[in-house]
């Protein structure tokens, strides 16, 4: 059940006999066949963490955000020579226009991510979602701005335009 990890499968052991402590205190007909609850309750607490395991392998990857974080919005050394400098703040401003283009709830996400620096579970309580779904979004929320120019892709149109319709104004002849 724990793949041949003996550590794990202890714990398991562990965590069922807790388990099945717990219920014989608690039930009112104590059950007869005890052997055979303990093997049941082991099964399905095995079954429950390996639907745990893959449920979190799927919902994140867990390569990014953890070490790269404190490093990636650090300002360039004082020494950097003009063409350095000139480079980082047209990555800014291309930067500050990818953010631009992003859907309300994304640039809301970007704000408490990387403007105010607040935690998943923070982001998570905010928009009401498990840590992990945060994670994810900020992980998408990257390649966003990581990718091409909004002009670049079809159909963006700016901020001004997106919510705005229309209007026409006919003068009289």
């Amino acid at each position: 059940m724990c793949g041949g990890r003996r550590e794990a499968a202890e714990d398991l052991v562990s965590q069922a006999t807790l388990r099945l402590v717990q219920f014989i205190e608690t039930s009112d007909p104590r059950p007869i066949e005890i052997g055979a609850l303990f093997w049941r309750v082991l099964r399905n607490l095995a079954i429950d963490q390996s639907r745990t395991a893959r449920r979190a392998a799927r919902i994140y990857d867990h390569g990014i955000d953890l070490a790269d974080d404190a490093d990636l919005w650090r300002l360039p050394p004082a020494a950097c020579d003009t063409h350095a400098q000139v480079a980082a703040s047209e990555e800014l401003a291309a930067l500050r226009h990818r953010v631009e283009y992003l859907p309300e709830e994304a640039r809301i996400l970007f704000v408490h991510r990387f403007v105010e620096d607040r935690s998943y579970r923070e982001i998570a309580g905010h928009f009401h979602i498990s840590e992990a779904l945060a994670r994810k979004r900020v992980q998408k929320l990257r390649a966003l701005i990581s990718g091409p120019a909004p002009d670049a892709r079809e159909g963006a149109a700016p901020p001004s335009q997106k919510c705005t319709p229309h209007v026409y104004h006919h003068e009289a002849v």
